[in-house]
């Protein structure tokens, strides 16, 4: 998502329509995250756990110069998804997180559920990562992201070498083990 760019809750985008489930994460030009959630068949149950007000848990892990971003809305099982800095180095686009997070400032990720099947985004929500997980994450990412990963196809061996031993559940526990977790309803 670039600055300037705008979506709504009830709009379809030709671009969403993955026919895939998954989640994917991006960094942002005004210094944020969006976090797109691909689900083909969305309940009516499964869109009320992303509502606000209800409980997300976001955890983090690094495993081989790759952060792991496990996400649980609600009562939903846990999803994941890979994100590196340095995809954007490679890509020619490279993002900063050497500025300094002001005490009690941290990232803010906004959420898009989003029906797969038609690019249609269901709901839109937005919470605060809090200062100590993006403190964090940011001591890790501003290294990262100077560091080339050697492009998509190694990023893509790794990821797959992680998940080979690793599952959702596996990573989510990482994340608790290694401190860095943030809990609780919006922020």
């Amino acid at each position: 998502m670039n600055i300037g760019e705008v979506y709504a809750a009830g709009v379809s985008y030709p671009s969403f329509a993955t026919q895939t489930d998954g989640y994917r994460l991006e960094f942002t030009d005004d210094g944020g995250f969006v976090l797109y959630c691909f689900v083909d068949g969305i309940t009516d149950f499964e869109a009320k756990e992303f509502e606000g007000g209800k409980s997300v848990s976001v955890r983090y892990t690094v495993i081989n110069d790759i952060s792991y971003w496990c996400f649980k809305f609600g009562v939903l099982p846990w999803g994941d998804c890979p994100f590196s800095p340095s995809l954007y180095l490679d890509a020619g686009r490279p993002v900063s997180f050497d500025d300094v997070l002001p005490d009690g400032v941290g990232y803010s990720v906004t959420i898009l559920l989003i029906e797969s099947s038609t690019g249609t985004v269901r709901y839109i929500r937005m919470i605060g990562l809090g200062h100590e997980f993006s403190v964090s994450f940011q001591a890790w990412a501003s290294g990262a992201a100077k560091e080339p990963l050697g492009g998509k196809i190694e990023y893509n061996t790794r990821i797959n070498d992680v998940y080979n031993v690793y599952d959702v559940n596996e990573l989510a526990k990482r994340g608790r083990a290694n401190g860095f977790i943030l809990e609780g309803s919006d922020t």
